[in-house]
């Protein structure tokens, strides 16, 4: 069984941890949400692929300068997504350290 059930939430010391344990597991659930609620970063990417190969009017060289810079722009915004969840478990990171060090100095 957890060690959560076995807690005496009539003591103070109980209710703290109890809630730290509540707090963690919240900040758990919005980093996963987070996280996993992002874009695919080739999204863009595979649908201008798509475009190129699905139409075969496409045969110009301004049309075919027109989807290598789309594709260029998508492996930008690809780019910039990769570093936006790098930013986000970052920021998941310092913030469940935050939560927890204030419990641990607000309970001792």
């Amino acid at each position: 069984m957890p060690v959560i059930f076995f807690l005496d939430t009539k003591t103070p010391t109980g209710r703290i941890i109890l809630g730290c344990v509540i707090l963690a597991a919240l900040l758990i659930l919005a980093f996963l949400l987070l996280f996993f609620n992002l874009p695919d970063a080739n999204a863009f990417n595979n649908r201008v692929e798509q475009i190129f190969v699905e139409n075969d009017a496409l045969t110009t060289p301004e049309s075919i300068k027109l989807l290598e810079i789309m594709a260029q722009s998508g492996t930008a915004f690809s780019d910039a997504l990769q570093g936006y969840r790098f930013v986000i478990f970052i920021l998941m990171l310092l913030s469940a350290a935050l939560l927890l060090s204030s419990m641990y100095f607000l309970i001792h």
